[in-house]
């Protein structure tokens, strides 16, 4: 099985360059690893709450995954997360901080997608 955990250095280069304007928001598909990803999820949240107050961003949507009604029934995500940002600068800005806690993140998810939606 592939695991994504991180943007590729392309796809991040043409958000870079898009055209892309306005307020987006970012789908977040998360499973955690066993043994503790859920809580390292958790730490990962509460270190990164500063930069998405920073960032102008607001949580919309936070919760489980009841039933797949569309698609693979095998690949169950733990959690769901949606998260608005005024625009595509205001996320760009934040994760290219070197103070962000993406170590965080990555020590929680086996697995994950990040779908920019607008």
């Amino acid at each position: 099985m592939t695991s994504y955990i991180n943007a590729e250095h392309k796809v991040f280069k043409e958000l870079l360059e898009s055209d892309i304007s306005g307020p987006i928001q970012m789908l977040n598909l998360l499973k955690f690893k066993e043994g503790g990803g859920a809580l390292r999820y958790k730490s990962y949240m509460l270190a990164a709450k500063s930069f998405f107050d920073r960032s102008g961003a607001k949580t919309i949507y936070f919760g489980s995954v009841s039933i797949n009604l569309i698609g693979p029934q095998n690949q169950e995500w733990d959690k769901v997360l949606i998260i608005e940002y005024p625009n595509k600068e205001a996320l760009i800005e934040m994760v290219l901080d070197k103070n962000y806690p993406a170590p965080l993140r990555e020590a929680a998810l086996i697995d994950s997608r990040l779908i920019l939606c607008q």
